[in-house]
């Protein structure tokens, strides 16, 4: 679960009720949302206030596996995993912008590639709350904010 403290916790309820593992999140103030990986059981994404999105594996608590930063302006209010490709991120921030992400992408440069895929302002420079993939169709995103306006999408335009 995401924190107030900027860190996120792991429970095994088969152990008890105290967190089995905490991931520091490394930056300033606190988290607002986590998704699993759909392709990586081990492999979660984390972000928040900070407005960076730092992906994390449960077997190596040490350092994060990538860090994305420089899409949002302001927190991130959610991350969500594709289920359609395994690298894929989709962020929302309260800077009123839906961001896709390549999570396998070097932020130094990886031939040419480039973290961010896509930048989106469908509701008018409002907060964005909410930002989801379609499960059913690739290539569909969803979002909602405070313009109380729900968007569909084609992420590919």
């Amino acid at each position: 679960g995401a924190s107030a403290d900027g860190s996120a916790s792991l429970w095994e309820p088969r152990v008890g009720p105290t967190p089995t593992a905490r991931f520091g999140h490394a930056g300033s103030g606190e988290l607002l949302s986590v998704d699993w990986c759909k392709y990586d059981p081990f492999r979660f994404a984390a972000a928040g206030v900070d407005q960076c999105v730092r992906v994390w594996d449960v077997r190596s608590m040490g350092a994060p596996l990538a860090v994305l930063s420089g899409q949002h302006t302001l927190a991130i209010r959610s991350v969500r995993w594709s289920p359609h490709v395994a690298s894929l991120l989709l962020t929302c921030s309260y800077d009123g912008s839906i961001c896709l992400c390549d999570t396998d992408a070097d932020a130094e440069g990886s031939g040419g590639r480039q973290q961010l895929i896509g930048r989106w302002s469908h509701h008018g420079g409002q907060y964005v709350a909410a930002a989801e993939f379609s499960l059913f169709e690739e290539g569909v995103g969803l979002s909602c904010g405070f313009d109380h306006q729900l968007c569909r999408w084609h992420l590919a335009g």
